[in-house]
C-alpha cells in the first residue's frame, strides 16, 4: 500500500528490533515461542518489471499484480507464467479487485479501468479528478470507488458511467466496504461515512480519531477502522454507533487493513505489532513482534495468516496464539497483502519480485 503523503500529524515509528510473539493468558504472562522449521523452496518467482506496493489479487487460477510502473500482469498461479499484461497510464497502488469475468483497477491519473479478467481485454474506463489508491468494489451492478478528489464515486459495472458521486471533506485513500444496501468510507478527514447505494445519500457519519489510511474492515455487524493516531475504532455499521476503541495506546500509526476470523481482528501497525483483538471488546488477546513496520495487511490461507513487513519476512501465522509457524526470508519489503490460491500463496517484494510457495507443511 502506498503510503500517505504528510498531513500535519507527526507520528513515532518505533521499530521493534528482534522477533518475538507474546500470547497473553490471563496472569501467565508471555509464553515463548518456538523456532518454526526451514521453509521450503519457491515454487516460482518472477520480476513484475516494477515495483510493488499494490496487494495481490486472485482468482481463476491467477495471480493479479499491479506495478508503479504501471504495469498490470496475470500470472497463472501453477508456474508463474505471464498469461498478459496491460498498461495503465500511471503507477498502480491500488489492489486489483476481481468478479466473476471482471478486473478492476484503478492509477495514480485518476483512472478506474475494468478489464477482462480472462484476456486482458480493456472494457471501459473512468476519470475522476485525482490519483486512486484504494480498490474498487462491486454490489450488483453497481461500483464503488474513492478518489484523491475528495469524492467516492459509483458506477454501473457494465460500462462504467457514472450514477452518482458524493463528496468528503477531504482525501479518500483506501477503498470502501460494501454491506449489500450502502458504502461505507473514511478518509483523510478522519470521517466515517455509510452512502445508500441507490443514490450516495449520507446516512450517518461517525468519527474516526484521526484520518484513515485503512479500508474498512467488517465481520457480522461490526465495522473496525485503524487510523494515523494509532487508534483503532469498531462501529456498528447500521448505525453508526461505536462499539468500542483501543485508544491512542499504539505507537505505530495504521495503514494495513484489519483482518476477521474466529472472533477475533487482526491489526498491523507501523510500530512493527501485528495484534490480534477481541472481536466484541476490542481486549489484546495477543501481539507479534516484527523487526520492522508492518503495512501489508494480513491474509488468511486456510487456517493460517500470512503476514508480511518491511523487514522483508513473510511469517505464517497460528491466528489462535499468535506463533510463527514459518517464515520466508524474500529479501525486501514486503506492502503489499499476499494473496492465497489453493494449495498456494504469492507474496510480492517491492523490487517487483512475485513469489509463489506451497502452504503445506507449515504445521
Amino acid at each position: 500500500m502506498r503510503r500517505l503523503p504528510q498531513t500535519g500529524l507527526l507520528f513515532a515509528l518505533a521499530l521493534a528490533g528482534g522477533l518475538a510473539v507474546h500470547a497473553l493468558r490471563g496472569d501467565s504472562g508471555p509464553a515463548p515461542a518456538a523456532p518454526p522449521p526451514p521453509p521450503p523452496a519457491p515454487l516460482w518467482r518472477i520480476d513484475a518489471g516494477g515495483a510493488i506496493e499494490a496487494c495481490l489479487g486472485a482468482g481463476d487460477g491467477r495471480f493479479f499484480v499491479g506495478t508503479k510502473t504501471g504495469r498490470l500482469l496475470a500470472l497463472a498461479a501453477e508456474d508463474g507464467r505471464t498469461l498478459w499484461t496491460a498498461q495503465a497510464p500511471g503507477p498502480i497502488s491500488a489492489e486489483p479487485s476481481l468478479d466473476g469475468t471482471d478486473l478492476w483497477i484503478g492509477d495514480e491519473t485518476g483512472r478506474l479501468a475494468c478489464y477482462d479478467a480472462g484476456s486482458g481485454t480493456l472494457r471501459w474506463t473512468f476519470p475522476t479528478g485525482d490519483k486512486i489508491l484504494g480498490a474498487a468494489h462491486a454490489a450488483g451492478d453497481r461500483l464503488v470507488a474513492g478518489s484523491y478528489d475528495e469524492h467516492v464515486y459509483c458506477l454501473s459495472r457494465a460500462d462504467g458511467s457514472l450514477l452518482w458521486k458524493a463528496k468528503t471533506g477531504a482525501q479518500v485513500h483506501a477503498a470502501p466496504a460494501l454491506d449489500g444496501e450502502a458504502a461505507l468510507v473514511a478518509g483523510c478527514d478522519g470521517v466515517l461515512r455509510r452512502l445508500a447505494l441507490a443514490d450516495g445519500r449520507e446516512l450517518w457519519t461517525a468519527e474516526c480519531g484521526g484520518p484513515v489510511a485503512t479500508p474498512p474492515a467488517m465481520d457480522r455487524g461490526l465495522l473496525l477502522l485503524g487510523t494515523l493516531a494509532g487508534n483503532w475504532r469498531a462501529f456498528r455499521s447500521g448505525d453508526g454507533t461505536l462499539a468500542w476503541e483501543t485508544g491512542a495506546r499504539y505507537d505505530g500509526a495504521a495503514y494495513g487493513m484489519a483482518t476477521a476470523g474466529g472472533g477475533r481482528w487482526f491489526v498491523p501497525a507501523r510500530d512493527g505489532t501485528l495484534r490480534a483483538l477481541d472481536r466484541d471488546t476490542g481486549r489484546e488477546l495477543w501481539t507479534l513482534r516484527a523487526r520492522g513496520p508492518i503495512d501489508s495487511p494480513p491474509a488468511p490461507a486456510g487456517d493460517l495468516l500470512l503476514v508480511g513487513g518491511d523487514d522483508g519476512v513473510l511469517r505464517l501465522v497460528d491466528p489462535a496464539d499468535g506463533r510463527v509457524l514459518r517464515r520466508h526470508e524474500i529479501g525486501g519489503p514486503i506492502r503489499a497483502r499476499p494473496a492465497a490460491l489453493g494449495d498456494r500463496f504469492a507474496v510480492a517484494a517491492t523490487d517487483g519480485t512475485v513469489f509463489c510457495f506451497p502452504r503445506a507443511g507449515a504445521r
